[in-house]
């Protein structure tokens, strides 16, 4: 797990961070990473088996790994399960907001925003929070990454709510970059198409390899690709990057 030195990455060891939606797909790939680069990884997601078997894997390699079963539309349990985790371990100082409404859930226009954009600044206010009440050097560093994406940003897709909350949560992080910069950084990342368990299906058929075959990278993004673009702009070595989109899609806005 630690093969990669940590001052490539000027993260503090044993700094504390929490990944949402850790059990599968962007969510894993980002823990594991994080895990490898020195973090005491915290997961959550509303999937055990998934959260054990990235614990597992964190913990076979040498890391240190945290789970809790958490509903993140839930603001008391978030706030319950905040309290827990600063109680048992340290502060959080860096958090990455991944988890949300997938785009095939049959969700309403206006509860799926609440809970894809809501649930991201909730999750944020409660991070802040911690950070306020810590001794300064226990949060010194801090960071946040918010998964957004390519839709809403740069192209369109359906449901009509999921570029919509997409475009949101752009923009809830440069809202936060411009407000609270002297807190904490936010940044976020823009996917494109990612060869996660949710996109398996569509990625094996001849749509999906269609438009691997359009892109210039030839090739779908997995999880590990984003991760590492997350694992970047949580770090210190991106101290002075803020309010920034990050796409993360192999080239493909050039040739759309």
């Amino acid at each position: 797990m630690h093969d990669m030195d940590l001052a490539r990455w000027g993260f503090d060891e044993n700094a504390v961070v929490l990944v949402t939606g850790a059990a599968s797909g962007i969510g894993r790939a980002t823990a594991l990473r994080c895990a490898q680069a020195g973090l005491r990884v915290a997961c959550w997601d509303l999937d055990q088996g998934g959260l054990d078997s990235v614990a597992a894997e964190i913990h076979l390699a040498g890391g240190t790994a945290h789970t809790a079963v958490v509903d993140i539309f839930d603001d008391h349990a978030i706030d319950a399960a905040f309290g827990a985790l600063e109680a048992s371990w340290a502060p959080v100082r860096h958090l990455v907001n991944n988890a949300g409404p997938r785009s095939v859930d049959p969700h309403g226009f206006r509860e799926a925003i609440s809970m894809a954009v809501g649930s991201m600044e909730a999750m944020i206010q409660r991070f802040l929070r911690g950070i306020d009440a810590a001794p300064s050097d226990a949060t010194e560093h801090a960071s946040v990454v918010s998964v957004s994406s390519v839709a809403g940003n740069f192209t369109g897709s359906n449901p009509p709510w999921y570029p919509t909350a997409k475009a949101a949560i752009a923009g809830l992080t440069r809202a936060l970059a411009l407000n609270e910069g002297h807190r904490c950084r936010f940044n976020a990342v823009a996917p494109s198409a990612v060869a996660t368990p949710r996109m398996t299906s569509y990625s094996q058929s001849d749509a999906g390899r269609r438009w691997a075959e359009t892109n210039p990278l030839g090739r779908w993004a997995d999880g590990d690709d984003i991760a590492r673009a997350i694992l970047f702009l949580l770090s210190p070595f991106a101290g002075y990057v803020n309010g920034v989109l990050l796409p993360v899609d192999g080239g493909q806005l050039l040739v759309l």
